[in-house]
């Protein structure tokens, strides 16, 4: 009989048991381009540059490095950025009452259609055993370089980000990705130097994988502002000056007083620029586009809703 001391056993054994069965089934030649997702959300917690860069470094190229790296992070289980690698099931040979049970046991999976769903490499990351987990994670990865495909970039416009250092400053552009994976249902989003305003309002989409900048580990180094701000040159400047100030009083008590990063992002404002990186279904895009390209959306997010929109979905879906 199941108590609440045994619940959570139980369902953790059952879910050792179906990522077994289900490990047999997994395309391993499609995590030759969705891995870069797991990798990509796992350093853009720890990154401050263009995160594009993040896919030139060393550790991403060499594939021993990579392989260390990722199962490192499962080994600490920060199974969050493994959330962002789609992996495609088919379950056409299980009988209907073993694929319900599966639906039941493991959380944000995706059915395409009666017998194939979405699931992630959490899914597998939480639940198996090292070296089986460490086969699918030790592969060469395709060149993405060579796709033209891969990705698409826009620049946000909702915005003016400010740089700031200690003797200058100079604008930043904000930048938004879309990536699309080995399967048309999977998208990957990547927002570069959007407010925290935007991330607070984004990170409410629960049923949306994120990773997300941590000021933490990386300084906070800019700002965001509406361009109405700038439309009064006096407001603008003041504001900018307290940016300044700001921006001093963080490295001085960084530098001098021995205060923490942790500790010193208390003192900064929402609009604070970070980046973030967000995987979903399509479905599930649907669903964010339809709340979010609405007139009462802050103009923030809804560019990078209407870009979605514009990019991932027929005018005749939205009329």
């Amino acid at each position: 009989m199941l108590t609440k001391d045994n619940y959570e056993t139980y369902l953790e054994e059952k879910r050792k048991y179906y990522a077994e069965l289900l490990y047999e089934r997994i395309n391993k030649e499609s995590l030759k381009k969705d891995l870069i997702f797991s990798y990509l959300g796992a350093r853009i917690c720890y990154y401050s540059d263009y995160p594009i860069r993040i896919l030139f470094e060393e550790k991403f190229l060499d594939k021993g490095k990579r392989t260390q790296f990722l199962l490192n992070l499962y080994k600490k289980k920060h199974f969050s950025v493994f959330a962002h690698t789609p992996i495609v099931i088919d379950l056409s040979d299980i009988n209907v009452e073993t694929r319900e049970r599966v639906f039941k046991y493991f959380f944000k999976v995706f059915p395409i259609d009666e017998f194939t769903a979405i699931f992630t490499l959490r899914h597998f990351a939480e639940n198996l055993p090292e070296e089986k987990f460490k086969k699918l994670i030790d592969i060469e990865l395709y060149d993405w370089r060579k796709d033209n495909d891969f990705m698409k970039s826009f620049e946000l416009k909702s915005n003016i980000v400010i740089e700031l250092s200690e003797f200058n400053a100079r604008y930043l552009q904000s930048k938004l990705f879309i990536f699309n994976s080995s399967i048309p249902e999977w998208k990957v989003v990547l927002a570069y130097n959007i407010s925290r305003i935007c991330s607070h309002q984004w990170i409410r989409h629960t049923a949306i994988n994120f990773n997300q900048r941590s000021h933490r580990y990386t300084d906070v180094n800019a700002f965001c502002l509406p361009y109405r701000f700038q439309e009064d040159y006096d407001l603008f400047n003041r504001i900018y000056m307290d940016f300044q100030d700001l921006y001093g009083l963080y490295t001085s008590l960084k530098v001098k007083e021995r205060f923490r990063k942790e500790e010193l992002r208390f003192l900064m404002p929402q609009g604070t620029a970070t980046t973030l990186i967000a995987s979903a279904s399509i479905f599930v895009w649907k669903d964010f586009v339809e709340k979010r390209c609405i007139p009462q959306a802050q103009e923030e997010i809804g560019e990078i809703a209407e870009i979605l929109k514009q990019l991932l979905f027929s005018k005749e879906v939205y009329s």
